[in-house]
């Protein structure tokens, strides 16, 4: 799927996300809306997710609409189906049960119910992680008397498959308030909170805004709010709201041509500091180490990135950010290993 920072990878992962949290579904044309996307692109989409996850759409094709669910799982099952209820045409999870005579299916499914679970355990406590947990241990309590295989896989899945989390936030005790941001957001409705800033002299301010977005920033939760005081847009650790409660007023969702958190995030090295700032160019030099060569030409650092070898084995690394605030802290973890070029007060700020 290429760049898994791109818009491509990323709608693919919101929708994969959304089948899985709704029983029901994703109904096609609100899918369509809410990510921007015409016909073709969606039918794109539709022939990843059966490419990726062994799915057949259509009896004649991926292209062919379903007029009735069940026909939706002839063939080789998979897991996500496009079906027909209605009126309208959903995608949804495959019924559980008609997933276990197929082994690779099985797998699929399992593997990805429990990298869920493990990549959101840091909201342990939460009514997210036990949501979450019930439709995992839901599909469990089914699999149990099937063929032995089956039940060797699920004692042993917990260490096939581990996930070590990036310094996670403790949430316990803070489902009220995520359940809260997710109420209002999905009912777009105005909040008023009160949030306290991580400044030396700490602060604490009320704050009137729009949800727009929870984001989910290496093992941490983060809301894009739009103030109402001048529209602006912000991002705020969920962690530091100290008090949230709905208004009355509701507010309408931005189109996607007005709002997007990948546009909003784009600039940005991080979560922090997207928007409409002045670029930056930023320029870095790395000593000719094999391991921090392959450490940083290894990942997607931002979506600018660019790496030269120069002659003497050193690496050159260069792109454009709208803010430093997260290029600080990270260039300074390299130590002696990193000489800055550009800017050059970039080590003298903070």
């Amino acid at each position: 799927m290429g760049n898994p920072e791109s818009r491509r990878a990323l709608n693919l992962a919101e929708i994969v996300y959304r089948v899985l949290m709704r029983p029901e579904g994703w109904r096609v044309d609100d899918l369509k809306a809410k990510l921007g996307i015409k016909d073709r692109a969606y039918r794109n989409y539709r022939t990843l997710l059966r490419d990726s996850f062994g799915q057949r759409l259509g009896e004649s094709g991926a292209d062919r609409r379903l007029d009735s669910p069940r026909s939706a799982y002839r063939g080789r099952p998979g897991l996500i189906a496009e079906v027909r209820d209605g009126d309208a045409t959903y995608l949804r999870l495959r019924d559980a049960e008609g997933l276990i005579s197929d082994e690779s299916g099985f797998n699929s499914w399992i593997v990805g119910l429990r990298l869920a679970q493990m990549a959101f355990s840091f909201l342990k406590g939460t009514g997210m992680h036990r949501q979450l947990e019930t439709v995992l241990s839901n599909f469990e309590s089914r699999v149990r008397d099937r063929p032995f295989v089956f039940r060797e896989i699920l004692k042993d899945m917990d260490r096939m498959m581990f996930f070590q989390p990036d310094a996670p936030k403790d949430y316990s005790g803070q489902g009220g308030k995520i359940r809260d941001i997710l109420h209002n957001m999905v009912h777009k409705k105005r909040i008023e909170m009160t949030y306290e800033s991580a400044a030396e002299r700490r602060t604490t301010a009320v704050h009137v805004a729009d949800p727009l977005t929870l984001v989910l920033w290496r093992s941490s939760l983060y809301l894009i709010a739009r103030m109402s005081k001048d529209s602006s847009i912000l991002t705020f650790a969920v962690d530091r709201i100290k008090s949230i409660k709905g208004l009355r007023r509701r507010f309408a969702y931005p189109t996607p041509e007005e709002y997007s958190p990948e546009r909003f995030m784009d600039g940005s090295f991080g979560i922090f500091g997207g928007g409409d700032g002045k670029p930056v160019n930023v320029e870095l030099v790395f000593a000719n180490k094999k391991w921090l060569r392959l450490h940083l030409t290894e990942r997607s650092w931002h979506s600018t990135q660019r790496f030269k070898v120069l002659r003497d084995g050193r690496l050159r690394m260069t792109f454009s950010v709208r803010s430093l605030v997260e290029v600080l802290p990270w260039v300074r973890s390299f130590g002696r290993d990193v000489r800055v070029k550009r800017p050059k007060d970039l080590l003298q700020g903070g």
